[in-house]
């Protein structure tokens, strides 16, 4: 299923509405991302996520954490500084990431 932006807003709006916070759901979109990864990369590539301003640039620093258990090498690229700076969902993932590489 494709959406637009606009209609994952909306959708994101809701079900935070309905009691599924920000961060719920993008621990759960990074935790699914990661599971895929594995699964369709069972050989354990490289993998490099390009992450962009919005919230699934938080779902890779999300699925970065978990392929990290799973003994996988992953970088992650951002396109965007300002807006993760500021937003306290982004950077309690960049504190994980940080953690984990250094650690």
């Amino acid at each position: 299923m494709l959406v637009t932006p606009q209609q994952m807003k909306f959708l994101e709006e809701q079900t935070d509405a309905s009691g599924v916070s920000y961060g719920a759901m993008m621990e759960q979109a990074g935790k699914a991302l990661a599971s895929e990864s594995e699964k369709r990369f069972p050989e354990k590539p490289h993998i490099l996520f390009l992450a962009g301003s919005g919230n699934n640039g938080g779902d890779c620093y999300v699925a970065g954490y978990y392929l990290h258990f799973y003994h996988y090498s992953f970088g992650l690229s951002t396109s965007h500084k300002t807006h993760m700076a500021y937003n306290s969902i982004y950077l309690h993932q960049v504190h994980i990431y940080l953690y984990m590489i250094h650690n």
